[in-house]
């Protein structure tokens, strides 16, 4: 029992390692949205349509989340949670490689933004059961009084994902001329985020399966029905008030982290180095909000405080557009 409690933090460290760069890989593609959206339609398509267009590729990963979601859990309520940890990332690895190698409009016309949208897709699916199988991979390691602790450590360390995104494509554009990140600098970014998605899937085969599910092979326990039946036979309510959280919060992140960048570009004209830094001022604010979160279980009237971490980077952001 002890050796299980030291291999632990190691294990919640690789989950938190993987989860980071699994979430680098799908959101790098917002960021990089305005020079993609140069490269993959005619070169006579209004500015603003182009943009919609590209923001409609970025969408359909988002789309096609809650079926991956429904595959990787079905998956891991048969085979076991290790494996379709493992599935998840190298899925994302070897799609946000793809996204690197695909040929520009002026290439392959409008196969490109074809080929884009299926690697947006596979890229969904798989972030469809990274996030969910992250937290249940830890739930199902730790003890009852670290669970708040361990999934908190997880929400946060996706969201990091999106910080190591940001300071990669202001790597890019700081390093090649605006001329080369539109021709090929804009690639750099899906080749190094592929590559660390593979190092992850690497890490990963150290991880062990979860000691319940282990448990329940054991005992033969293992649902032999379909496991969306059984969880909306027996789970309703609260699946219906998880999914509500999960579009409400979804939501949050989407307009207030991940836009930010794309808006301040457009809508107010910043530069795209500047929009990306305030992007990543605020994301450790908003990992913080996970510390938070364990401090509003431990002591229920402390609740309140947990908006304080978004407002260092709203005033930064408020403080930039009155200039």
């Amino acid at each position: 029992m002890a050796s299980r409690d030291a291999r632990v933090p190691r294990l919640i460290a690789l989950c938190g390692l993987g989860g980071a760069l699994e979430f680098f890989d799908f959101v790098i593609f917002l960021f990089l949205a305005p020079i993609i959206s140069k490269n993959f339609f005619p070169p006579d398509t209004p500015g603003w349509l182009a943009d919609v267009q590209a923001l409609g590729i970025f969408a359909a990963g988002y789309i096609f989340r809650p079926l991956g979601g429904l595959i990787m859990a079905h998956y891991g309520d048969r085979s076991g949670r290790k494996r379709v940890f493992l599935i998840s990332i190298l899925l994302m690895a070897l799609a946000t490689t793809g996204i690197a190698l695909v040929p520009s409009y002026a290439t392959a016309g409008w196969l490109s933004p074809f080929i884009l949208v299926l690697l947006r897709i596979v890229q969904g699916v798989a972030i469809g059961g990274e996030a969910p199988g992250a937290w249940t991979f830890v739930a199902e390691h730790v003890r009852s009084r670290h669970l708040a602790f361990a999934c908190s450590f997880m929400s946060s360390s996706l969201i990091s994902g999106v910080f190591l995104a940001s300071v990669v494509t202001i790597a890019a554009n700081r390093y090649f001329s605006p001329e080369a990140m539109l021709d090929y600098g804009w690639r750099i970014p899906f080749v190094v985020a592929g590559v660390l998605g593979l190092l992850s899937a690497i890490l990963r085969r150290w991880l062990s399966e979860t000691p319940v599910f282990l448990r329940m092979r054991e005992e033969g326990a293992v649902v032999k029905a379909l496991p969306i039946m059984v969880v909306l036979q027996r789970h309703w309510g609260a699946l219906s008030m998880s999914v509500v959280a999960t579009w409400i919060l979804s939501a949050v992140v989407i307009v207030t982290t991940l836009m930010t960048p794309l808006i301040l570009q457009k809508r107010y004209q910043f530069e795209a180095q500047d929009a990306l830094l305030i992007s990543a001022f605020g994301v450790p604010f908003v990992c913080a909000g996970g510390l938070f979160a364990v401090i509003s279980r431990i002591a229920p009237g402390s609740a309140d405080i947990s908006c304080l971490p978004a407002f260092p980077s709203l005033l930064q952001i408020s403080c930039f557009i009155r200039r």
